[in-house]
């Protein structure tokens, strides 16, 4: 029988919205859990929810990180559910899926069907051959995603690696939240002055980005994405060699998009229970059933890579 405790911050009003949607969706499954505030530290339980990843590399507020670190010590599995920001619709959606050991998260979202992405009434462009730079998109060196790497190192190795591989300019586009975070004057790039990805994304003639959402915004747009590391979002379609800028692959993506559908939920759909039986790869037990429990949600209100 699987406990869940619910970790839940006073500070981050979307945060606590998901989760005490995946706390409801726990209660309608009559699944045993508790409600913890993320602020008072972890406790005993054997599937973790969090928002987002844990951090390695300090950062403001990083409680996640102790979190995290102290149930994969004293949890006898260690299990974890992530959930963050959805990648399309992202206002109205959240992500979750089960927590991996080398940070990756496991969506369950293998061969999905194509009634989720139809829902999302996203045109999806044609893939082009025309551009003329090409868009080299940084990401917070201190977030989950890129703390196994020297993130900054990663942006100015990969820069050069371009300028060798191909003519056309090079556009640097920093994170919107931290502009400054990355020093590119030392390489041949032009810095992105850009208020949004779309504006970056006009006459490019790829992307290239580390892991980051820019990578599927692009997809989406018909534009050749080249990522250094496997993405739990595009696999089946984004390019690993950098040494093919000039002649990118641009496979089929259908069955990319319907699965991508599936790795993020509404907060009805949370609450419902949806969410949770669809990850059921993780969370059924061998009769088939999900761990049941007569308690009642006990509940505390919170007050591959090319370098680097």
């Amino acid at each position: 029988m699987a406990y869940f405790g619910v970790f839940i911050p006073n500070d981050q009003p979307r945060h606590e919205q998901a989760l005490m949607a995946f706390a409801e969706g726990l209660r309608s499954l009559d699944v045993s859990c508790s409600i913890f505030p993320i602020e008072k530290g972890y406790s005993p339980c054997e599937v973790a929810v969090t928002f987002g990843l844990a951090r390695t590399i300090p950062a403001a507020k990083c409680v996640n990180s102790s979190i995290v670190a102290q149930h994969k010590s004293a949890s006898r599995t260690g299990q974890h559910i992530v959930v963050e920001e959805g990648i399309i619709h992202r206002e109205h959606y959240f992500t979750v899926g089960w927590g991996g050991p080398d940070g990756r998260v496991n969506f369950c979202n293998w061969n999905c069907p194509a009634d989720r992405w139809e829902l999302l009434k996203v045109r999806v462009m044609p893939w082009r051959n025309t551009g003329k730079h090409v868009l080299l998109c940084g990401q917070i060196p201190w977030g989950s995603s890129v703390q196994h790497t020297d993130h900054a190192q990663w942006c100015r190795t990969t820069a050069m690696q371009l300028r060798y591989l191909t003519s056309r300019p090079i556009v640097f586009r920093p994170h919107p939240l931290h502009r400054d975070a990355i020093d590119m004057r030392s390489v041949d790039v032009q810095l992105s002055t850009a208020p949004s990805l779309q504006e970056d994304l006009y006459d490019a003639w790829a992307i290239v980005t580390f892991n980051s959402n820019a990578g599927v915004e692009a997809t989406l747009a018909g534009i050749p994405a080249f990522v250094a590391e496997d993405s739990e979002n595009g696999d089946a379609v984004l390019n690993r060699r950098l040494e093919e800028i000039e002649t990118p692959s641009m496979p089929p993506r259908s069955q990319w998009l319907y699965n991508l559908a599936y790795t993020q939920w509404t907060p009805t759909e949370i609450a419902d229970g949806k969410t949770l039986k669809h990850l059921h790869r993780g969370v059924l037990g061998s009769t088939g059933k999900l761990y049941q429990s007569a308690n009642r949600v006990k509940e505390t209100k919170p007050g591959q890579r090319w370098a680097g």
